[in-house]
């Protein structure tokens, strides 16, 4: 998927964002994975990637979640991952 609105439920209520970018695919064993990849255009003059990754951290937690209601798969079945654009750095983020 690609620049994909969504709107789903969870805990807290109705949460709606965009995906930029997610691939859902069934690995070697069969399962269902996704990998879901957030641009960001910071220019990092005054942080590091480590602190950019910690600012945007509790975003792209939420959208791993309801990439996980969506889907109807776990945590352990989605990679989360930040692609500073200005930088051309791409850095995982651990959301479990």
């Amino acid at each position: 998927w690609r620049e994909t609105p969504f709107s789903v439920l969870l805990d807290d209520g109705i949460v709606e964002g965009r995906f930029d970018r997610v691939v859902v695919y069934r690995d070697a064993e069969g399962l269902l994975r996704a990998d879901l990849l957030d641009y960001k255009s910071d220019s990092l003059e005054t942080t590091t990637i480590q602190q950019a990754v910690e600012i945007h951290r509790p975003q792209v937690a939420m959208y791993a979640l309801a990439l996980q209601r969506m889907l109807g798969i776990p945590a352990t079945q989605v990679r989360a991952r930040l692609l500073f654009t200005a930088v051309g750095r791409c850095r995982e983020v651990r959301v479990r």
